[in-house]
């Protein structure tokens, strides 16, 4: 159902348990960046809204993962660019299962 990242390198930490513990729209946000991997230098928010046009707060949502640590923010103003933010996401894997085990127990 989701589509496995790349384990080679620093792809290894993210995984589609980590992304399932996200609401929906940062979640359907977060998939579509890993499916773009082929562009390292991530994404623009135009590139979001052109793949996200019925979401009207993108710009939020996006601040918020960026925020949260999931994406990162490269370049300045007004050619930024997104991109998942790798060293995040290994620290947080074990968390996130134990979490995911916990609301399974319940």
């Amino acid at each position: 159902m989701f589509d496995q990242p790349s384990r080679s390198g620093e792809d290894a930490g993210i995984s589609a348990i980590d992304i399932a513990a996200l609401p929906e729209t940062q979640a359907q946000i977060m998939l579509f960046l890993l499916r773009e991997q082929n562009t390292p230098d991530g994404v623009t928010l135009d590139t979001l809204k052109a793949r996200f046009e019925t979401l009207t707060n993108l710009a939020e949502i996006v601040a918020e993962l960026v925020k949260q640590g999931w994406l990162v923010e490269v370049g300045e103003a007004p050619a930024v660019r997104y991109r998942i933010g790798l060293s995040r996401r290994a620290r947080q894997r074990s968390a996130t299962l134990t979490n995911l085990l916990a609301r399974l127990g319940d």
